[in-house]
This record gives structure tokens, sequence and C-alpha cells, in this order.
């Protein structure tokens, strides 16, 4: 048991490297959004796993590019130049079926414009009920046909 105190804070860059990948496999697609939030630069690299998932994740988190993120995507990682000011642009997210892109992106949407994820069900598969929680927080979540 522990008491954890939490504090928000400026998100800042890192590095993760191919010995901390494995750990953090299924977490990554998240980390390179939320690096578009950051202070500094950060970069993904041995990484090539995420290309046999359930889709080619690297590919795609490329939808950053569009909504306003310099970032450069390698065989088996990735770099992101974050902005801890940075507003996305608005678009269309294809998650490819793959629930950690498209929650991910639903994240990425809470400082943008407005996205809209192709094929938003596929989260049910890992975490049923995540846009009324992402709601319930406070993001602006809708239905569109």
């Amino acid at each position: 048991r522990a008491d954890l105190v939490v504090r928000g804070g400026v998100l800042r860059a890192t590095s993760i490297t191919a010995d901390e990948v494995p750990a953090a496999i299924d977490e990554l697609p998240m980390l390179a959004v939320l690096a578009a939030f950051a202070a500094g630069e950060t970069r993904i690299s041995g990484a090539g796993e995420l290309r046999v998932k359930e889709s080619d994740r690297l590919a795609a988190l490329e939808q950053l590019r569009p909504l306003g993120v310099s970032m450069e995507v390698f065989a088996d990682g990735l770099v992101v130049a974050g902005d801890v000011d940075r507003r996305l642009g608005a678009g269309r997210i294809d998650a490819h079926g793959d629930h950690r892109i498209a929650m991910a992106f639903a994240v990425a949407g809470l400082r943008s414009a407005g996205l809209t994820i192709a094929d938003p069900a596929c989260v049910d598969v890992s975490f049923p009920g995540f846009f009324e929680r992402l709601a319930a927080l406070g993001g602006r979540v809708e239905a569109v046909s």
C-alpha cells in the first residue's frame, strides 16, 4: 500500500530505447501522441514491432503530421518535435481497426480543433466505455454518422 501525490506539470521530451520498448510496447502510441505536447524532441527507437501489431502503428501515428506535428517516422521508431503550447488542427483519423490508435488520437483530440475517428468501436476490445469515461472527465465526445 502507498499514498500517491499527483501534480500536473509541463510534459518533457524523452528517449525510449530498444531495451525499454518491450515493457512499453502497448503504451508507445499514446506516448508518441503525448510527445507532440512535450517540451523538446522525443525519440522512440527499436520499436519495429509496432509495424506488426493490430495495424502498422508507426504508419498510423504519421497522421499527426497533417494535424500540425513535425515528426519523422523510421522503420523502427520515430522522432516527434514537441510544443507545450501546441493545438492540433482538425482532421479525420483512420484507426485502422486498432484500439490503441483510436484511444491515442482521442486523447490528442482534447487539444485539437476537432478530430473525427473512423471506427471508434474498435476500442471496445480493450476498454469498453472508453469514450463515455473520456466525456465524464470533461472531454467533448460526440457520435457522428
